[in-house]
């Protein structure tokens, strides 16, 4: 059915396939159009409102899980530096890519190629910081 096909507004067939459009939104937007309704508006105002307040509901969700996932991807990068801080020898060969692949250049460096890191033993890094050389 499209809208040539539909019965004229205020018919019983109209109301019908209104009321079935109606139903198929959830029970708390029919709720908050009721709640505002002074009932002197047409169907097709009440199946619009429905809409944008199913779209304005969706926009949120999506807000909601986009700040989800970035708070997230912060976690686990906290999570990855402890790992590479304290017990480097535990991470799997992914993460320490991962890990590498999240790293910035610091301004005027040259940049290098994932590829070309070779992370260092926790014994290595040791030996760095207490100026040997293995």
């Amino acid at each position: 059915m499209n809208f040539v096909d539909l019965p004229p507004n205020g018919s019983p067939e109209w109301n019908e396939i209104f009321n079935r459009a109606w139903m198929a939104f959830p029970l708390e937007v029919r709720e908050q159009i009721a709640a505002t309704d002074d009932g002197s508006r047409d169907a097709g105002h009440y199946l619009a409102r429905a809409v944008t307040l199913l779209r304005v509901q969706r926009d949120t969700a999506q807000e909601q899980v986009s700040e989800l996932r970035g708070r997230l991807d912060s976690r686990q990068a906290h999570i990855d530096a402890l790992m590479w801080e304290y017990c480097p020898e535990d991470m799997t060969p992914e993460q320490r890519v991962k890990w590498a692949g999240h790293q910035r250049a610091v301004k005027g460096s040259k940049p290098i190629e994932s590829a070309s890191v070779v992370p260092l033993t926790w014994e290595q890094m040791k030996a760095l910081a207490e100026g040997r050389k293995e």
